[in-house]
C-alpha cells in the first residue's frame, strides 16, 4: 500500500505550455514583435531537447538559460537580446500560474490518506509561488525542487534527498506521479518506486519503459489511489 505520493508540477498539476505561451507572448510584445505559432512550436522542440539534456546531466539547468533563447532566436532567425529575453520570460513563469482543471481535485483527495510530495526540476521559489497562485501548494506536505535538492530528475540523488526530508518515507511504499517518461517514470523506475505515467496528450506509447498505470487525467488518478 502506497504511503507516499511524489507530484510533479509542469504538465502534470500546472499547465506548461500555456503558461509558456503567455510569458513568451508578453515577452516578446515588449520588443514589439508577435509570438506566432511557429515561434511556440520552435520554443517547445529546443526548450524540451535542451531539457532532455538537463536530465541526462550533460547540461546543467543553468548553461540551458544561457543558451535556449539564442538557438531559438537563431533557428527563428530573429535578433533581439537573449538574456534579457530570458529574464523577461522566466520572470513571466514566476507569475504564471494556469493549473489544470483535475488538478485541486485530484490533490484534494489524496491530501491526509497520502503523504503529499510535490516533486519538481525547477527553483524552489518559482514553483513554490505559482503553486501558491493556482492555490494548490496547501494540499502538499512537502516541496522538494531539484534546487533545493541540489540534483534533477531523474538522478537518484534527487530522490535520496527527496527521502531524507520525509520521515518514515520508502520507496517500496511510494509511487510518482508525472507526465515526463524520463524525469518522473525513469527516475522513478530505476529508485524502485512504482510510477503513474500521466499521459495528457495521448501519446499512448511509453517505450521500452513499463510504468505500473498509464492514465489520461487525474480523475483516472483518483481511481488509484
Amino acid at each position: 500500500m502506497f504511503r507516499t505520493v511524489f507530484v510533479d508540477v509542469d504538465n502534470t498539476l500546472l499547465d506548461f505550455d500555456a503558461c509558456a505561451r503567455e510569458s513568451l507572448e508578453t515577452a516578446f510584445r515588449d520588443y514589439g514583435v508577435a509570438c506566432t505559432d511557429e515561434m511556440l512550436r520552435t520554443f517547445h522542440r529546443i526548450n524540451d531537447g535542451l531539457w532532455l539534456e538537463v536530465e541526462k546531466t550533460t547540461l546543467t539547468r543553468e548553461g540551458l538559460y544561457k543558451i535556449r533563447f539564442p538557438r531559438i532566436f537563431e533557428a527563428l532567425g530573429l535578433t533581439l537580446p537573449a538574456a534579457e529575453f530570458e529574464t523577461k520570460f522566466r520572470a513571466g513563469l514566476d507569475l504564471c500560474a494556469v493549473a489544470f482543471p483535475d488538478a485541486e481535485p485530484f490533490l484534494r483527495h489524496i491530501c491526509g490518506k497520502y503523504t503529499v510530495c510535490i516533486a519538481s526540476n525547477a527553483h524552489q521559489a518559482q514553483q513554490r509561488s505559482r503553486l501558491e497562485r493556482a492555490g494548490l501548494l496547501r494540499y502538499a506536505d512537502f516541496l522538494c525542487t531539484s534546487e533545493a535538492m541540489g540534483a534533477e530528475k531523474p538522478g537518484r540523488a534527487f530522490f535520496d534527498a527527496c527521502f531524507a526530508k520525509i520521515p518514515g518515507a520508502a520507496p517500496e511504499r511510494s509511487v510518482m506521479l508525472g507526465d515526463s517518461l524520463t524525469a518522473d517514470i525513469q527516475g522513478a523506475k530505476n529508485y524502485g518506486i512504482a510510477a503513474i505515467w500521466l499521459d495528457r496528450k495521448h501519446k499512448n506509447d511509453p517505450g521500452a519503459l513499463r510504468p505500473d498505470y498509464i492514465v489520461h487525467d487525474l480523475v483516472e488518478v483518483m481511481e488509484i489511489l
